[in-house]
């Protein structure tokens, strides 16, 4: 039995590293192609879901859990970041995140050293009016957004 998992292990493990390699490069690609500045280039295990029409900056050692196998807690997705157009989303150092989705199209600041918990959801917005009249109508004026700050040293989840 040992050797029968020795081989498997020696076909297959080839074939897990350069899948991870071909994630790595999709990370990287998509880091590069939506102008996001950093520090350090993030440290990412899976791969992370990316849509920059706005400003994007990373500080030093920031981590994506973006793998259903990074964190046990239980991800049930990978990590998404979306920052409309006149976004600004700004993450400090050392700070790690698991699964977790970022909406923003005003601002959102994210301070150092801080930790979001498996499946977090962090939105700016409110994405469609509060009132049912003015849903019925779909009056975007009437959408809320404000910015959110979150200081160091926090922990969500």
């Amino acid at each position: 039995m040992k050797q029968f998992l020795f081989l498997i292990k020696c076909v297959f493990y080839p074939f897990i590293l350069l899948d991870r390699k071909v994630i790595d490069l999709y990370n990287f690609i998509s880091v590069k192609r939506n102008n996001v500045s950093y520090s350090q280039f993030p440290r990412i295990k899976g791969k992370l879901v990316l849509e920059n029409r706005g400003s994007v900056s990373f500080g030093n050692s920031v981590v994506f859990n973006s793998d259903i196998r990074s964190n046990m807690v239980g991800l049930y997705k990978p990590c998404t970041i979306f920052v409309g157009k006149n976004g600004v989303l700004t993450i400090g150092d050392n700070s790690g995140f698991s699964g977790i989705s970022i909406y923003c199209s005003n601002a959102v600041t994210i301070g150092k050293f801080v930790n979001c918990g498996g499946n977090v959801s962090i939105w700016d917005t409110d994405f469609h009016p509060l009132e049912f009249k003015e849903r019925r109508v779909h009056n975007v004026s009437s959408i809320n957004s404000k910015p959110i700050y979150i200081g160091d040293d926090a922990f969500i989840g």
